[in-house]
């Protein structure tokens, strides 16, 4: 009986000695950091307070009310973390309908993605290293959107990336680095008008872009209401909310139109007042500018979504 106990303890030290460097394998890679990143891990969970549930989406015989667009990379993520279906996935699925949307020139364009891929949140994030290879992956010349020039730096020189004109007018600068808002170049851009801006993470970049901006952006798209009016013939008319994020961070949506020969204008805005949206806070109404005179306008949510008129009774002068 001594001798069977003796052979059992040997036997077990024998195996602890064979397991022994692979348990410190193990134990070494329990400490290795897994999973995504801080930000995008927060973010997929808000992602998931945000939004309805979108069905079984895992389901064979039933389609998801709807997607998520995002970056490939964030496929997997998306649906593990956030519990909600996406669009494009890191086995390559949807990639070049995902890069074309970030990489559009105009909202008519990306919206007709979004729409045939049943997209109602967008993921946005950093974009700036990978842009050139992303470009010529659907056959876009990066050089039109970014030229290197060379400038002094110290003793000798360096190559810096400076965005041309149609840099900024790609989906991915006007939602990432303006929050959809018009941009003021040699001409103006105009204002997303079905974007509206819902959370953004806690990282901050700066290094590199026209303005700091925060690492990881949802947007929802929304059809958005028409406030519609009329002004003094072909003048200037504006449109201005404040909107405040979950960061605390407050950016202004503007949108700048001209009125027709018959002195009428229309807006189509992303941002209810009235309060419904939890994520954000916004001021009480829309500023409305014609010429010298201003106007207030409120837009409830339901608007918002069901992409209903607004028309103003009075008229803006």
């Amino acid at each position: 009986m001594v001798e069977q106990k003796i052979g059992l303890v040997v036997l077990f030290a024998m195996v602890i000695w064979i397991l022994f460097p692979g348990l410190q394998y193990l134990s070494g890679l329990s400490k290795l950091p897994v999973g995504p990143p801080q930000d995008i891990y927060q973010t997929l969970l808000q992602l998931k307070q945000l939004s309805p549930e979108p069905g079984d989406f895992y389901s064979l015989h039933e389609q998801p009310q709807y997607g998520i667009l995002a970056n490939w990379s964030f496929g997997r993520w998306i649906n593990y973390i956030g519990h909600r279906p996406a669009i494009a996935d890191n086995d390559g699925y949807a990639f070049e309908e995902s890069t074309r949307f970030f990489l559009a020139e105009d909202e008519d364009t990306a919206n007709q993605i979004l729409t045939e891929k049943k997209a109602r949140y967008i993921l946005v994030s950093d974009f700036l290293r990978a842009f050139p290879r992303y470009a010529a992956a659907i056959g876009l010349n990066p050089a039109t959107y970014v030229e290197m020039k060379t400038i002094p730096q110290g003793s000798g020189q360096t190559q810096l990336a400076v965005p041309t004109e149609r840099f900024y007018s790609l989906m991915q600068t006007r939602l990432y680095e303006f929050d959809g808002s018009a941009i003021k170049r040699e001409k103006w851009i105009p204002a997303l008008e079905h974007y509206r801006l819902l959370y953004e993470s806690n990282t901050v970049l700066s290094e590199g872009r026209p303005r700091p901006v925060h690492w990881i952006k949802v947007f929802e798209y929304v059809p958005g209401a028409h406030i519609i009016g009329k002004t003094r013939v072909e003048i200037p008319v504006s449109i201005l909310l404040k909107v405040q994020t979950n960061q605390q961070r407050i950016f202004s949506y503007l949108n700048i139109t001209r009125s027709d020969m018959a002195g009428n204008f229309k807006f189509t805005v992303p941002y209810s007042t009235d309060k419904s949206v939890a994520s954000i806070h916004t001021s009480d109404f829309y500023l409305l500018k014609c010429d010298t005179g201003f106007q207030q306008v409120q837009v409830d949510e339901e608007a918002i979504r069901g992409g209903k008129d607004i028309i103003l009774e009075r008229a803006c002068e």
